[in-house]
């Protein structure tokens, strides 16, 4: 994929007050028809592996705007996952 064709989206840190472009893996998801929209993007940050460090986070609708709130159980984490196994599949095909 050619640098242009990458989608971007802005995040502020509300802590550190900084701004970063970050950018956008795959599509905005839902884990259930009824339930909140989930982004993964990532800043070309690698690990010590290696591996470009993925963030999800819940998309969250507000009066100011769209915001980006931390994935809060397990039990999303463990979810998140599985939607990541099941496209890593599909493109295993």
């Amino acid at each position: 994929m050619e640098e242009k064709d990458v989608k971007t989206i802005k995040v502020y840190d509300k802590e550190t007050g900084e701004e970063r472009v970050a950018k956008i893996v795959g599509e905005v998801f839902k884990l259930e028809e009824e339930g909140p929209e989930y982004i993964t993007y990532h800043f070309d940050e690698v690990d010590d592996k290696g591996l470009i460090k993925l963030y999800t986070s819940m998309i969250k609708h507000g009066e100011e705007g769209i915001s980006l709130e931390t994935v809060q159980t397990e039990e999303e984490w463990t979810k998140i996952k599985e939607v990541f196994r099941q496209a890593i599949n599909e493109n295993k095909e």
